[in-house]
């Protein structure tokens, strides 16, 4: 079942969002403006809801692995969008904050003389007259969507709602999945996670609301707002996790507004079944969240290795350690009375 995890306001501390290592490979420019886009905190919510690894918002939900359910249709009220709750949506940027990137005229370009009969092709040319295809746009090596750039731009993927053709279907024991309903090639726009845009304050009304709901699909966007696709939302809210996963989370700048996609890390054959990772950071102490993705590399929980919570209480034991030899020694030099002071 797509984003259900075991939630309360506890386990969301600290937890680590989409891995680093699962956003494939990019380019130089693109490492720099993700490396960029994660200290910038008016750009991402607070840390409870952030990696501070990646910086990519932390997904989590309310429902255990394998509760079964009513149709899936019958959950939330299906929206293709995101709704804004608290504001209104933000108009696409213009004159000196637009961005506009050069593919199209490199590709006029190109073409001017491919029919001259020079070489065609040259750099910003694309695929039957589609430009903006790869890194080479300066806007899509940023994650910012094109706004103004011609019919044959094809960096508008979530403007123009390019996603690819999917169904929920039942994921044996993990519940309701999302599946390919056709062949996909690397890198394309499985689909758009969408709900309500909400701010913090409503966030925290609705977590009181349904403190006893497992029902629960909120996505840190930005900072201090989320999305809350439990009562209104798309597909993309059933999408379950996998230790291997075939999509990565990423968030992109479309017009005025972020806007969360997933993405096909490799090329994907039709019937699918469509999975990210959840990225939870374990907590010492807690108890750990079955894994049923059944991949060869399953590292058996959905949580990551508790690794960095052990060695803090490794430190923490040692200045214990220190403190009470500190302690023992201020004994032994006549200093109870500031022992006995702590009673």
């Amino acid at each position: 079942m797509g984003l259900r995890h075991p939630w309360s306001e506890a386990e969301v501390e600290g937890q680590e969002g989409i891995r680093d290592q699962d956003l494939g490979k990019a380019s130089p420019r693109r490492q720099i403006m993700r490396k960029g886009m994660t200290t910038t905190t008016s750009f991402f919510p607070p840390s409870s809801f952030l990696s501070p690894q990646t910086g990519m918002p932390v997904l989590y939900g309310g429902r255990q692995p394998g509760q079964e359910t009513a149709p899936w249709h019958l959950e939330t009220q299906f929206v293709d969008r995101n709704v804004y709750v608290n504001r209104k949506e933000k108009p696409d940027p213009r004159g000196d904050d637009l961005m506009e990137c050069e593919c199209r005229y490199q590709a006029a370009v190109a073409q001017a003389r491919k029919e001259g009969g020079g070489e065609g092709g040259g750099e910003g040319g694309g695929e039957d007259g589609i430009y903006c295809l790869d890194e080479r746009c300066l806007n899509r090596s940023m994650l910012l969507e094109c706004v103004r750039c011609g019919k044959g731009c094809g960096n508008q993927r979530l403007k123009k709602g390019w996603w690819a053709k999917t169904e929920v279907q039942a994921s044996g024991g993990k519940g309701w999945g999302l599946y390919l309903g056709e062949d996909i090639r690397a890198g394309a726009l499985v689909a758009e996670y969408v709900g309500e845009v909400i701010h913090a304050k409503e966030l925290g009304l609705r977590k009181k609301q349904r403190k006893r709901d497992r029902h629960l699909y909120f996505l840190a966007l930005q900072s201090s707002e989320f999305i809350d696709a439990t009562e209104k939302g798309g597909k993309a809210r059933f999408v379950n996790h996998s230790c291997a996963p075939n999509c990565l989370a990423e968030k992109w700048k479309v017009g005025g507004e972020w806007r969360m996609g997933f993405y096909a890390k490799t090329a994907l054959s039709a019937g699918t079944e469509l999975s990210i990772d959840y990225g939870w950071e374990a907590q010492h102490g807690r108890k750990k969240t079955k894994c049923l993705c059944g991949t060869a590399l399953c590292r058996g929980f959905i949580e990551k290795d508790d690794s960095l919570a052990l060695a803090e209480e490794a430190v923490w034991a040692q200045l214990r350690g220190v403190v009470g030899t500190w302690r023992s020694a201020r004994g032994g030099e006549g200093g109870e009375g500031e022992e006995g002071g702590e009673g």
